[in-house]
């Protein structure tokens, strides 16, 4: 049987695990079910180089509401390019956020 501890080289990965739960469930009720699941692998791609290095991103506020504002902009579009509208308005503003936090964690080694 499997260990389900973590290991110690990565023993962020249970938080960016929920993290990433966590956020997919922000999005609107009505919501196609593949964008949940979008919503999860995005996120959690996001946090776990993070979670890896034990660093936590407890932004679980700022990474829901991106979720909820990618849903609405895909929401927008043409019904047979919502999920792709959805997965892509959704990455760019992950790497949006990602760029954001190694630049603060730049400064935070400079100052």
């Amino acid at each position: 049987m499997a260990s389900t501890t973590p290991s110690p080289a990565a023993p962020g990965l249970p938080g960016a695990l929920a993290l990433a739960a966590k956020v997919s469930q922000a999005l609107p009720a009505d919501s196609p079910a593949t964008w949940r699941r979008a919503a999860y692998r995005s996120v959690l791609a996001s946090v776990l180089p993070g979670a890896v290095q034990g660093e936590g991103h407890e932004d679980a506020d700022i990474l829901s509401q991106y979720v909820r504002e990618a849903a609405a902009a895909a929401s927008t579009a043409s019904p047979e390019h919502r999920d792709d509208a959805f997965e892509l308005v959704l990455g760019a503003l992950l790497d949006d956020w990602a760029e954001e936090w190694d630049m603060s964690d730049d400064e935070d080694m400079d100052g």
